[in-house]
């Protein structure tokens, strides 16, 4: 009955959802309207929450993705172990009741239906890496995309390098401009071991002062002037030169990039005067310059061998400890560029 039921709820489920491969929870109000069933862009299960509410509900729709998960592989193990009937079926049996997410092999891991947090500019404190801190240190199969709003270069902090900083969870700083680093950057962060967050550079023509149909061209220009650079950190590297990824940026060929993208921005240029555009400029600047400097060349930690016979040893932890303080140290310069 119970294999039936799990066939059942993912060849159809309820409204047709069964075989969707992730939910999503919407903290974009703005957006309510185009989200509610059955018009919103997805063929999956959509929650749309209030800003104040995003932290405490993800945590709980992504639990409930790993128990409806864990439910599902305790019932294939079970009927695996009744079919084999080994001779310790009842304390195999027993054991497989305390089967907790940390048991699953990466595979059974992949498996789980992950949860998708969409988070808009206009949604307000939780939508800075402080109000989305505890959810990128949870072990859970959570994804932010994290619409980045920010009208002035430097204005605030970053809210990418702010994650990078503050956790060991996966993170992309992309742009719809760049279809071929999105694409890769959004597989990437659903491949993620951990959970996983994707700032994306979202320019408001509305806001900045630009025609609409030029979205994409300021975007693009955001990008080669270096005010919403792409990267991509994987904490699973062994050396911060292989934790961060600057491929994809364009080549910045133009010494005046930066003044000919805020020129563009007609309502943007009109709000900064003379200092603090030149502030912004350096800001913009001093950044790019600490990303080129942590994706530079590998780092090298020296550790002692151990003496023969056996061959050397390298110790992992004293390496991750370095790895962490230069991050933590560079980051927090880099997240404040006003600081």
């Amino acid at each position: 009955m119970a294999l039936r039921f799990a066939v059942e709820r993912l060849e159809q489920g309820p409204d047709g959802l069964g075989s969707a491969r992730f939910a999503a929870l919407v903290a974009a109000p703005a957006l309510e309207p185009l989200l509610r069933y059955p018009g919103h862009p997805w063929f999956v299960p959509t929650v749309v929450a209030a800003p104040q509410d995003v932290v405490p509900m993800a945590r709980a729709l992504a639990t409930s993705l790993v128990e409806e998960h864990l439910a599902t592989l305790r019932t294939l193990r079970r009927a695996d172990l009744l079919v084999r009937n080994p001779s310790d079926l009842r304390v195999r049996l027993e054991e497989l009741e305390g089967l907790s997410w940390s048991d699953l092999s990466v595979q059974d891991r992949a498996a789980c239906p992950a949860l998708l947090v969409l988070v808009g500019p206009e949604a307000g404190e939780p939508a800075d890496a402080s109000g989305l801190g505890p959810l990128l240190r949870q072990d859970l199969p959570i994804r932010i995309l994290l619409l980045d709003g920010q009208d002035a270069p430097g204005a605030g902090p970053d809210p990418a390098l702010l994650a990078v900083a503050s956790g060991a969870s996966w993170v992309g700083s992309t742009s719809p401009a760049f279809p071929e680093h999105l694409g890769t950057t959004l597989r990437a962060a659903f491949s993620a071991k951990g959970p996983s967050l994707v700032v994306l550079h979202a320019p408001s023509p509305e806001r900045l002062g630009f025609p609409s149909d030029q979205t994409l061209e300021v975007a693009r220009k955001a990008v080669a002037a270096r005010v919403a650079p792409l990267f991509r950190f994987d904490p699973t590297g062994a050396t911060l030169h292989e934790r961060f990824d600057l491929s994809g940026n364009p080549e910045q060929t133009d010494a005046d990039a930066f003044d000919a993208w805020l020129r563009d921005q007609r309502l943007l240029s009109e709000r900064l005067d003379p200092a603090e555009q030149a502030l912004a400029k350096r800001a913009v600047l001093a950044r790019w310059d600490g990303l080129q400097a942590l994706a530079g060349p590998p780092t090298v930690v020296a550790v002692a061998p151990a003496p023969p016979p056996p061959a050397p040893v390298v110790d992992r932890s004293d390496i991750e400890q370095e790895l962490r303080l230069r991050l933590a140290t560079n980051l927090r310069r880099l997240a404040h560029p006003r600081g």
